[in-house]
């Protein structure tokens, strides 16, 4: 069970739900960065952020959010976590941003994170569909 959903959520992510940096951006949008840098990634998120850019802001702070721990970063995880899901949230996609961090968490063998998401993302549609 838990790795056909592993699978299934990693097919998700590979094809609707991953963000693209870059993917349609214009090229005026797109400004040269460290990718392997949290800190640049976190700008880079921000500044499309605020241009409500939010499906590109979205892949540069997940990028943030994943390289805070590979070395002492000058930010904390919830400085990219948060505008990470306010990005689907402003898109009406939390149910997508929410099954995204879960299946990120099963690919990283973080099961319970991964199981906390997916809850959340459940009853967020549950809570979606009772609003239509």
């Amino acid at each position: 069970m838990r790795v056909t959903l592993v699978l299934l959520l990693a097919a998700l992510i590979s094809t609707v739900l991953l963000p693209r940096p870059l993917a349609h951006a214009e090229p005026s949008d797109v400004s040269p960065i460290d990718t392997n840098d949290g800190p640049s990634n976190l700008k880079e998120g921000r500044r499309l952020f605020q241009s409500a850019n939010y499906a590109d802001a979205s892949a540069y702070l997940w990028r943030a959010v994943v390289l805070q721990g590979d070395s002492s970063q000058s930010y904390s995880v919830d400085e990219a976590f948060t505008p990470f899901l306010q990005c689907y949230l402003l898109q009406n996609k939390v149910v997508d941003g929410l099954v995204f961090v879960a299946a990120e968490s099963y690919l990283r063998g973080q099961d319970k994170m991964g199981e906390l998401y997916l809850g959340q993302a459940r009853g967020a549609g549950c809570h979606s569909r009772e609003r239509r």
